[in-house]
């Protein structure tokens, strides 16, 4: 027997790979696969490929990578063919690293991580380590290595413990990166790679693969040669090796120059060799193979030049798939398969769509056996084998769709044709439409048909009717569905109505429909296990009898993947397999669990169906699909099951991805549209063939199956804190959760939030206070009224910083309402987050007469950016500052400036007609005091008088803030020593009209003591 290839998954252009060129491959911590090719580089969940360009990320250096490295944080470092290295860090954002000095534009030659000092970076021959405490900065350290990795480069293979396997000018060199020393320096000729078998001995390799070397570190020394390694067919290793991986200690992986890939087994001293097979799908997609990598989970990833990606789980034992037959003449058959069986000498006979198929295992050779009927009507290509059996003298008994059962020798010479019909005799055949054949104890053959059920005579062939039996006349007329004559001489009767049991020595007949419990009345197998129970396959579920008279069924709600069950096989161990249409699902009647076997795993990527089934005396099983054929040993898939990794890679918020590698909180605002969470059981086959439950705990009641695979949406969440959460299952019993969950917080809208409503009952209380206050200061004795008069001057003062003017207030509160009902939402949120800014600001100083220039000139801006988007940006404005002015050091009187601004813009240039500016500048005057002016060029004092004369509120207002500024700026005369004042000036052109105003205001320095 030749060795079954295995069954190779691709990822090429086709399925959205960026390019099919492609260098590299890793896998993180979270199951995602990192794909590097020329043209980008690409991540791939199991359901879905994402693509990363340089157009749209500028931090990756470069779309051509080269080399991907992970780290213990799960970060993913890229080489490229530039001096810088990109790493995407735990959110998957990208970083591009600059490895050198700026002068420095060598390219970097190598990239790897150790334990001991994180990743290491080769450029120029010279090593650059993350420096401590900055792991995203690299500096150049000289090593006492470095002399003994000069020379020409050869080759460089990263590997366990820290250690590095150099080729250099013909010197083989291992460097322990822990110790820093170099524990192999070997001149050695020709070699083309490299790689660890143990701690102590490496397999080194020529690049024509008729030699491989065994070296021991400790001994320096060659230890063995393997020469003439022979692959599978006997053939020696053919073409360039190229690079290589560590599968064990035992085998090795190794790409070629156009000849695909060769698996060494140094202890067998063999080498298996795999190629591309056009007309295979499961096979390798292409023979000029470039990187290797095998992942520790099992995954072995082959990287091509022009075919994109190809890679198969080692650790999943495969089963045998044979998608097409061709004969001698080069004739291809690649049909489903309506039933089959095998003989003593080794052929598989197939009963398919159009043909009858011998297929030689030994020999691999088919043949597409000719039939016809006595008449020379040829059958081969014009009629379906419904069924193939064959007895115990060797004859092959072949069932059809329309002309009855053929009866062929082993010289494949039909000696008789069975019809419902003989020229001048009817027979009792109810149909020549054949749909089971089952040999009984004496020997003759049970035959079921469309319309009922008769018993040939073998050797007379001769068919006798049951119309007349006693107990099985209604089974002449049933249509039937399936035969099994199970070790007890008991016949089962599968038919459209039901099971039947005839047992011949009790004279007795058992029917079981879905009365007693059947899951549906076409029965398609029967079976028994080791402990007494007897199975049904039928059209809408899997039965089974229990020994107290009991049924249980199942279909896809409660275990099965499919409701629909047509084969059904017991292995050695007591394991019931069933064929459940588009999979294989194995049934443990002791602890009652189901397992999975579909697509991969070395059954078709072409479609899986499973249409008959058949088990030999060695026991094993061959499935007929809808593209040939499947067997395997049921005990080699023991170990096909691998615990699932689910995880949450992404959250798509309009257009915003967030990724994840752990646990995270993110907020969005309440008005956020919907959320897209993409996720994956972490198997890199595909999670169709699994099931996904998922669940946003806080809105959804339970868990809930995601509508498309490996995605969830939710819209218009209300506010709240909510979690994500999924979990993955093989079978629907055995689940594995997310190792984390991702959290979303949606935010009330502002009017909601309690800062809102802070403000609100502050001003209240504030207002209320204020007037309190007044009140008892009212009845205070004339011996305190001068420190009466000075406290409401500073209680005036914050009251003013409070208010701020109720019309102020009011207005902009207006203009936040009418942006809302007008719907611009967008100006609306600007205006509403910067008003929200500025009162709480104004709380944060309320009860402060004082504050660093720095936060009041911010005051200031927010206070002009509100009037200037209430305005429509109808002027411009500038603050300057003297850049000697050491702002986060100076105080000045809390809202001395607000006043004077609010009068150039209200009073001022609201008024004036075509450009309007206002200026306001901060000046170091001398060592005592500092001066800020404000200046505008308005219609000047005299017009606004005039257009505010009617206006009474506006000048009681502006009266008021003029003298309680004035009166402030006096008791800080009289408290600090130094000059304080405020000058109003007009601004006048040539021709003496009115061009602005400019106030002056001088505002002493001060210690904070003196305050």
């Amino acid at each position: 027997m030749q060795a079954q290839p295995p069954a190779f998954y691709h990822l090429s252009t086709a399925e959205g790979l960026s390019e099919n060129n492609v260098t590299t491959a890793a896998r993180d911590k979270a199951g995602v696969l990192w794909i590097a090719t020329t043209e980008g580089l690409n991540s791939f969940d199991g359901n879905r490929i994402t693509t990363y360009h340089k157009h749209k990320y500028p931090e990756l250096a470069d779309n051509s990578v080269e080399r991907i490295v992970i780290d213990d944080r799960n970060r993913i470092w890229l080489r490229t063919n530039t001096h810088y290295l990109t790493m995407l860090d735990e959110k998957r954002k990208f970083h591009r690293i600059k490895v050198g000095d700026t002068t420095d534009a060598t390219n970097i030659s190598a990239v790897f991580y150790t334990t001991a000092h994180g990743v290491v970076a080769i450029k120029n021959r010279q090593h650059y380590f993350q420096k401590k405490g900055n792991d995203t900065a690299f500096e150049k350290k000289q090593l006492p290595i470095d002399d003994q990795l000069t020379g020409n480069i050869g080759f460089t293979y990263y590997i366990d413990n820290d250690r590095v396997i150099y080729y250099r000018s013909s010197a083989l060199v291992v460097v322990d990166y822990s110790s820093m020393k170099v524990l192999l320096h070997m001149p050695f000729r020709g070699l083309n790679g490299a790689h660890y078998i143990n701690n102590d001995e490496l397999i080194a390799f020529t690049r024509k693969g008729d030699v491989f070397y065994r070296i021991s570190i400790s001994q320096q020394k060659v230890i063995k040669e393997y020469r003439e390694i022979k692959d599978q067919h006997g053939l020696s290793v053919n073409g360039e090796l190229r690079n290589m991986t560590r599968i064990d200690s035992n085998r090795f992986a190794f790409t070629t120059y156009f000849s695909g890939l060769y698996i060494l087994d140094l202890q067998k001293e063999t080498a298996k060799h795999w190629v591309h097979d056009p007309i295979d799908p499961r096979s390798i997609g292409g023979n000029n193979t470039f990187n290797i990598r095998y992942d520790t989970s099992g995954y072995l990833f082959v990287t091509t030049q022009t075919s994109g990606l190809h890679f198969y789980n080692l650790k999943q034992q495969q089963a045998t798939t044979k998608p097409y037959f061709i004969d001698d003449n080069k004739q291809v058959f690649d049909g489903y398969i309506q039933s089959l069986t095998t003989d003593d000498e080794n052929n598989v006979w197939m009963g398919t769509q159009d043909r009858l198929i011998r297929w030689n295992r030994s020999t691999d050779k088919t043949l597409y056996v000719p039939l016809q009927l006595p008449g020379g009507e040829p059958l081969t290509g014009r009629e379906t084998i419904r069924v193939v059996r064959t007895d115990e003298d060797g004859n092959l008994w072949v069932g059809t769709s329309r002309f009855g059962v053929l009866v062929l020798n082993k010289q494949l010479k039909i000696i008789a044709q069975i019809n419902d019909s003989i020229p001048g005799k009817r027979t009792g055949f109810p149909s020549a439409w054949i749909n089971a054949i089952a040999a009984h104890k004496n020997g003759n053959m049970w035959v079921t048909t469309l319309r009922g059920t008769s018993i040939i005579n073998k050797k007379t062939f001769e068919i006798t009717s049951l119309n007349d039996h006693p107990l099985l006349g209604e089974m002449s007329k049933i249509p039937g569905a399936s035969l099994w004559n199970d070790e007890k001489s008991k016949m089962w009767i599968g038919t459209t109505r039901g099971a039947w049991c005839y047992d011949e020595d009790k004279n007795t007949l058992l029917r079981y429909t879905t009365k007693e419990g059947l899951a549906h009345n076409t029965v398609y197998a029967v079976n028994y296990d080791d402990h007494g129970n007897t199975y049904f396959a039928t059209a809408g579920g899997f039965s089974v009898l229990s020994k107290d008279g009991t049924i249980k069924s199942y279909n896809r709600s409660n275990g099965l993947r499919n409701d629909r069950c047509e084969g059904m096989l017991k292995d050695e161990k007591g394991f019931l397999w069933i064929g459940n249409l588009n999979c294989i699902i194995r049934y443990d009647p002791v602890n009652k669990k189901f397992t999975v076997f579909e697509e991969g795993i070395g059954f078709s990527h072409a479609g899986f169906r499973v249409r008959s089934s058949y088990k030999t005396k060695t026991g094993e099983m061959f499935w007929g699909t809808d593209k040939g054929i499947t067997y395997f040993f049921p005990e080699q898939m023991s170990s096909v099951t691998l615990p699932l990794r689910p995880s949450i890679s992404s959250l798509q918020v309009g257009n915003d991805l967030f990724h994840f590698t752990g646990k995270d909180v993110i907020g969005f605002p309440f008005n956020t549209s919907s959320f897209v969470f993409n996720f994956s059981s972490g198997e890199l086959t595909g999670d169709k063939k699994n099931q996904l439950l998922c669940k946003l705990t806080g809105f959804d009641d339970d868990w809930k199956k995601p509508s498309v695979t490996g995605q969830a949406v939710y819209s218009k969440l209300p506010p709240g804190h909510y979690t994500f959460e999924i979990k993955a299952s093989r079978d629907g019993i055995n689940w594995y959760s997310s190792s984390y969950p991702v959290e979303i917080i949606v935010a009330k809208p502002w009017w909601r939030q309690t800062w809102f409503r802070i403000l609100g009952v502050t001003i209240i209380a504030a207002i209320g206070w204020l007037i309190y206050s007044y009140a008892r200061k009212r009845r205070k004795n004339k011996l305190e009224m001068m420190e009466l008069n000075v406290k409401m001057a500073e209680s005036k003062f914050s009251n003013l910083r409070l208010q701020m003017n109720p019309h102020f207030l009011f207005n902009s509160l207006s203009s936040i309402q009418h942006l809302i009902v007008s719907q611009q939402t967008n100006k609306a949120y600007k205006y509403l987050t910067l008003f929200s800014n500025f009162l709480r600001s104004l709380l944060n100083y309320a009860e402060k007469n004082f504050l660093p220039l720095d936060e009041e000139l911010k005051i200031v801006r927010m206070y002009i950016e509100l009037e200037s988007l209430r305005f429509d940006q109808s002027f411009s404005w500038e603050i300057k500052t003297d850049e000697h002015l050491t702002n986060d050091e100076i105080f000045v009187p809390t809202l001395m400036i607000q006043p004077f601004v609010e009068n150039a813009i209200w009073h001022g240039l609201l008024h004036k007609e075509g450009d309007k500016k206002l200026l306001i500048h901060f000046q170091n005057s001398t060592e005592e005091y500092l001066t800020c002016t404000v200046e505008d060029n308005g219609v000047g004092r005299e017009e606004s008088t005039r257009i505010r004369k009617n206006k009474i509120s506006s000048m009681v207002h502006e009266s008021k803030g003029i003298s309680i500024i004035k009166e402030r700026l006096k008791l800080l005369e009289q408290k600090t020593g130094k000059p304080a004042g405020l000058e109003v000036k007009d601004i006048y052109n040539e021709k003496n009209e009115a061009t602005g105003t400019k106030v002056i205001i001088t505002i002493p320095y001060y210690n904070p003591e003196e305050i």
